[in-house]
């Protein structure tokens, strides 16, 4: 907790940075492309994964004391999505025009720039995954790390030399490659060493089962990054580029606070995937009830602070901003955080149980709401509908996953 911790601060600290700079060196519409092509690449991202990543927690986190077969069923899931992130990575160029005519030139090209990114976010989405099943959670903070200083670096290059703002989305794949070699180095010298896989009927077994889970769940990886950037996309649909800079300004350093719940939801996935295998449901009601008990607090009293501080800070920042508006949106965003942040923080629940298919239905129904609720409050209210658009969606993902628990697993949330 404490090496994800400071990974979590000082990863969400670059990120501020790189927002805080974008938006200082530039202008607004300049961070709201930058942040538009990261919601789309995200999205995107998640689709050349293909929710195999979600099949490797599974089975690796049950067979932890059989390096033999994790190491079957990480190579399995590596050539499976190499050959899925290639052909998604192919298709998104012949498509790139459409994000042209969509958002604009700048924004088209950026999206192009960071396709690359796509193929090795992919490897490295599998090896996270992996050595979460291990609870290799020292390694996995620095990776996260190692994410947001690549990104935070190559900005600053981009503006030093005052190169064109499309080339800011490149850092999307340029700070894939150090995260990639680092997890290689890891996995070889620390962890797994590298050896010839017991035989090639057991890969294409493996090779299927992944298949089989992913088809299953991927969806849900797909549709939950496009749930957390669907305010993004759809604003810059219809509003002006510079009031989507603004919004997503707020909603970049509210996006980091939420951070804190994936923190604790990295912690609790291989125990769900343990509880299950020995049938323990007692032991995850207290683990809920814990979850509960100290995130609740923490959360109000971190959120509360971010409130009152954010508008200060924004007005020594920049006081040619908007303050008002967008500590606004900051404001409500923090809100939604706050009250669900247990809720998001037990998301692995279904995943972990065999109910991938269950995960994607709740995740089509939140995306449905939150068209909807978008649609309309954006319509109504413009960016601060959107916000409130956002806390609605999550209060609504919140309680269907609460329901869902106790039904399937008698587990409490």
């Amino acid at each position: 907790m404490i090496w994800n911790g400071v990974s979590f601060a000082l990863s969400a600290l670059l990120l501020m940075l790189v927002n805080a700079a974008i938006i200082y060196k530039r202008d607004s519409a300049a961070l709201g492309c930058f942040n538009l092509v990261y919601a789309v690449y995200m999205f995107v991202s998640q689709l050349a994964v293909g929710g195999i990543h979600a099949s490797v927690l599974s089975y690796v986190s049950k067979h932890t004391d059989t390096p033999d077969r994790c190491r079957t069923i990480l190579y399995s899931a590596l050539l499976v999505v190499a050959a899925l992130s290639t052909g998604v990575a192919l298709l998104l160029v012949a498509v790139s025009p459409l994000m042209t005519s969509w958002y604009g030139a700048m924004a088209g090209f950026g999206f192009l720039l960071s396709i690359p990114g796509v193929i090795l976010f992919s490897f490295n989405k599998i090896f996270q995954v992996f050595f979460n099943a291990y609870s290799r959670m020292k390694v996995l903070s620095v990776i996260f790390l190692l994410r947001a200083l690549g990104i935070f670096i190559w900005t600053l290059l981009i503006l030093q030399f005052e190169i064109s703002s499309s080339w800011l989305a490149a850092g999307f794949s340029f700070t894939e490659i150090p995260v990639l070699l680092f997890s290689f180095y890891y996995l070889e010298r620390r962890l797994l060493p590298f050896q010839r896989p017991s035989g090639r009927l057991e890969m294409i077994q493996w090779a299927k089962k992944h298949c089989s889970f992913g088809f299953r769940g991927c969806m849900s990886g797909v549709l939950i990054s496009m749930n957390s950037h669907l305010d993004v996309l759809i604003m810059g649909l219809f509003l002006p580029m510079n009031l989507v800079g603004l919004y997503s300004f707020a909603a970049m350093y509210a996006e980091g606070f939420s951070q804190s719940t994936q923190i604790i939801r990295r912690q609790l996935d291989p125990y769900w995937g343990r509880f299950f295998a020995a049938g323990d449901i007692p032991s995850m009601n207290e683990l809920a009830r814990k979850v509960r008990l100290y995130l609740w607090p923490c959360m109000t009293a971190g959120g509360l602070g971010l409130v009152v501080l954010f508008p200060v800070f924004l007005h020594l920042f920049k006081p040619t901003m908007d303050v008002a508006a967008c500590s606004i949106v900051f404001g409500i965003l923090i809100a939604g955080n706050v009250i669900t942040a247990p809720y998001r923080s037990c998301t692995g629940i279904l995943l972990q149980g065999g109910r991938p298919g269950t995960y994607t239905t709740l995740i089509v129904g939140m995306l449905i709401f939150g068209v909807i609720s978008n649609l309309v409050l954006l319509y109504y209210f413009g960016m601060y509908g959107t916000a409130v658009a956002v806390v609605l969606s999550q209060l609504f993902y919140a309680l269907a996953l609460l329901m869902l628990a106790r039904r399937l697993f008698l587990v409490k949330l």
